[in-house]
């Protein structure tokens, strides 16, 4: 009797199985033995899955085929197939999403795809994890979180970013699940390798304070800087905070790249530092022209420091040509929140006529926001001498400096008439401009 061949074997087996003969098996077996691939393939697939397509509608085929069911063995026997050279890459994939092992199901996947002339493994695990993650979606919006958990987390570990998120949130928040920083951190980080922008900004936030891991300053900053990558406008700006809290020169220089990057995406504070910098050449040239671009771009949205250094560099010349106008529209804005030197710049231009018009009534206006009006004078108790008073000289002085610096530059008289302090028994009787702040004297009428 002469040896049958594995293929025949296999044919046996088919037969044999249509027959509803269950000793199709025996011949399925031998000629796996042999390693004839589509016999290997259908050890395998008995092993997953406990049957064949030879065992449709042949019921005794079918109750045997049953039996066989081991994913364990049919897994071990994969690899071992493999090791023969036989592509089992589709079955091992079947396998391990059977025990949902999605790592193990992916990898399998990208190999098959990898060998195949149409790939479609990566394409269904894909469509799984949809499926998964609109299931998760019903169970979120009926507000049951723990099975949303379930499926979300089932999607997330067929590498579905937005999943991941999901499940990090949750995590976060305590839905579904007691809440659990370190599980949190672990799905941000899963769905940040993925490329999900708010994962990484997150897994930035995280490291920095350290919550779900001790603080790392470092993997903050690598993260952060994956977002900011994406064009994430506050993970830009932190970028250049933690850059700028390094010694090196160069990360000086990347601190400021970051804010200019975050300033051109109109981060108000980003803005505000960028002018500081170019202004003071700290971490790059210095630049007085785009000093006063930033400063005016942070000016333009309310920022009040930024307004009053607009208006410094215009009255100085500095950037661009001096421009009283433009210096007194700007003292003007941070006057208006406020800023107390500001005020004090406004009631000297108002006085003097620089930029507008002389204007004695505004120029008292927002002088007296700067040391108040007489009756609240009065109302202190303040003694005002002929000189000056040195109550009023402590309050001027010590919110805005000292004189030893030399910073009085200019000296000039401004005589009220009575009618302007409306009848107040006293009089403005000098008025002493400095760069940084202004003094008013006070005498008694």
């Amino acid at each position: 009797m002469n040896m049958m061949s594995a293929e025949e074997l296999f044919q046996k087996y088919v037969t044999l199985a249509e027959e509803d003969n269950t000793d199709a098996f025996v011949y399925l077996q031998k000629a796996a033995d042999l390693w004839y691939s589509k016999a290997v393939e259908a050890v395998i697939e008995l092993y997953i899955t406990g049957f064949t397509m030879e065992c449709l509608l042949n019921p005794t085929v079918e109750d045997a085929a049953e039996e066989w069911k081991d994913i364990e063995k049919g897994i071990a026997y994969g690899l071992e197939a493999e090791k023969h050279g036989i592509d089992v890459s589709w079955n091992m994939m079947i396998a391990y999403e059977v025990i949902e092992d999605y790592t193990q199901a992916i990898h399998w996947a990208k190999i098959y795809d990898s060998r195949a002339d149409k790939p479609k493994a990566v394409a269904r695990l894909e469509k799984k994890a949809s499926e998964m993650a609109s299931e998760a979606m019903k169970y979120y919006k009926r507000n049951d979180y723990q099975q949303a958990l379930v499926f979300f987390e089932k999607a997330a570990k067929l590498g579905r970013a937005s999943s991941r998120y999901n499940c990090a949130i949750m995590y976060d928040a305590g839905k579904g699940t007691a809440a659990n920083k370190e599980k949190s951190l672990y799905w941000y980080e899963k769905a940040a390798e993925l490329g999900n922008v708010d994962a990484q900004f997150k897994c930035g936030v995280m490291y920095n304070k350290g919550e779900g891991v001790a603080k790392n300053i470092e993997k903050s900053l690598y993260w952060f800087e994956k977002a900011a990558e994406q064009g994430d406008i506050t993970a830009q700006y932190n970028c250049g905070i933690i850059y700028d809290s390094k010694d090196e020169k160069e990360s000086k220089a990347k601190a400021l790249h970051w804010y200019e990057e975050a300033a051109e995406q109109g981060n108000v504070k980003a803005q505000f530092i960028c002018a500081a910098r170019y202004y003071t050449g700290k971490g790059t040239m210095e630049n007085k022209e785009k000093a006063l671009y930033w400063g005016e771009k942070a000016a333009e949205q309310g920022n009040v420091d930024a307004q009053y250094n607009c208006g410094t560099m215009y009255n100085k010349g500095e950037g661009a040509p001096k421009n009283y106008e433009k210096s007194l529209y700007w003292f003007e804005k941070a006057a208006e929140q406020g800023n107390t030197k500001a005020q004090g710049e406004c009631g000297v231009m108002y006085a003097k006529g620089e930029g507008t018009a002389i204007d004695k009534i505004k120029a008292l206006y927002w002088l007296e926001k700067v040391v108040g009006t007489p009756k609240e004078w009065e109302k202190r108790d303040t003694v005002i001498y002929e000189g000056y008073d040195t109550k009023l000289k402590e309050h001027i002085f010590g919110s805005y400096g000292t004189t030893e610096k030399g910073r009085i530059q200019d000296e000039f008289a401004i005589f009220w008439d009575d009618s302007i302090v409306k009848g107040t028994p006293v009089k403005m009787k000098t008025v002493f401009r400095s760069n940084i702040f202004i003094i008013t004297l006070i005498a008694k009428a």
